[in-house]
């Protein structure tokens, strides 16, 4: 029987903490994906499955909310996911 590992959206626009994060996660048995900005979050949420996501609220952009869009789009489509 297969193990199924869980899946983990880490968003934010800083390379190395994507990096860092990735790592480590990956390393704890996580599968992880990234995303770099708002909208690649959003697609990744709307076509994957997640147990929880991690994202910057502040992330850099015009109106600096783009982080409470990808939460809120995960309770969306991923009512059940945690987020951080």
């Amino acid at each position: 029987m297969r193990e199924t590992r869980l899946r983990i959206l880490v968003a934010d626009d800083e390379e190395s903490v994507l990096f860092a994060l990735r790592e480590y996660l990956g390393c704890c048995g996580w599968e992880v994906d990234t995303a770099r900005n708002a909208i690649e979050a959003r697609t990744l949420l709307e076509t994957r499955g997640y147990s929880a996501v991690i994202t910057d609220l502040r992330f850099s952009g015009p109106s600096g909310t783009e982080g409470l869009s990808i939460v809120r789009a995960a309770r969306t489509h991923h009512p059940g996911a945690r987020s951080w």
